[in-house]
């Protein structure tokens, strides 16, 4: 799915936003004056990653990969894609996530909800994906136009204390885990399954909503509008 401003060249006035399904999350390619990914979805996705990008024409201008955060549903892929042009594409992840990514292991998934109790038992069966050296460190906010893309990124701890949020012009953020559906089905956005601190969460997401956030894309269900997002902080 091609979210933005339709267009066949390489460069967009603003950047368009391309939801990619995957097994393990949505990840999203934003497209402007080069490329980036966000997310990548688990160890197998990565051989699909990279089809869909050269489907699309972006695998050439493909500048930075970015891990929202250290779950392995999220870097699997990172590995194969980093493999396609090692000297151009960059490994992006919060100095907080680092770790994880580096070692091919999960940052703590403390359940937050029921089905996270539910769900946690089984985060063991998740393969493990190859740990990847992390090139570019977020330890504040990121501009990211020297990686060609008009937007930031922005630390937004809580599901994770390593979690990061690529916010664009026009409203629109790229949240990762932030929020997300039960199981990625419904239409309302939900607390995380797993949320290291839920108070650093709520301060995350109403971060966002106070730089005009109006459009949050996630890595399990959404989009999700900004009136949503409200509703949500409002019940928990």
């Amino acid at each position: 799915m091609i979210i933005g401003e339709p267009g066949s060249g390489r460069s967009q006035a603003t950047p368009q936003i391309i939801s990619i399904r995957l097994r393990g999350c949505s990840a999203y390619a934003i497209r402007q004056h080069k490329t980036l990914l966000v997310d990548s979805g688990l160890i197998h996705d990565g051989d699909r990653l990279l089809y869909r990008f050269a489907d699309l024409d972006l695998l050439d201008n493909l500048t930075l990969a970015l891990a929202t955060h250290g779950h392995a549903d999220h870097t699997g892929g990172l590995a194969t894609v980093k493999q396609a042009a090692p000297a151009r594409i960059k490994i992006a992840a919060s100095a907080a996530a680092v770790p994880f990514v580096e070692a091919g292991l999960n940052a703590p998934c403390r359940p937050a909800t029921l089905l996270g109790h539910l769900a946690r038992p089984f985060i063991p069966l998740f393969p493990s994906p190859p740990g990847v050296s992390v090139d570019v460190v977020i330890r504040d906010e990121l501009r990211l136009a020297p990686y060609g893309v008009d937007g930031t990124l922005v630390p937004t701890p809580g599901h994770t204390l390593g979690c990061v949020s690529v916010v664009l012009p026009g409203g629109r953020a790229v949240v990762g885990d932030l929020l997300m559906t039960a199981f990625g089905r419904g239409d309302e956005p939900r607390l995380p399954l797993f949320a290291e601190d839920v108070a650093l969460w709520k301060q995350s997401v109403d971060g966002l909503l106070n730089r005009g956030v109006d459009t949050f894309y996630a890595g399990h269900g959404g989009p999700f509008s900004a009136r949503q997002v409200r509703r949500l902080l409002e019940r928990v």
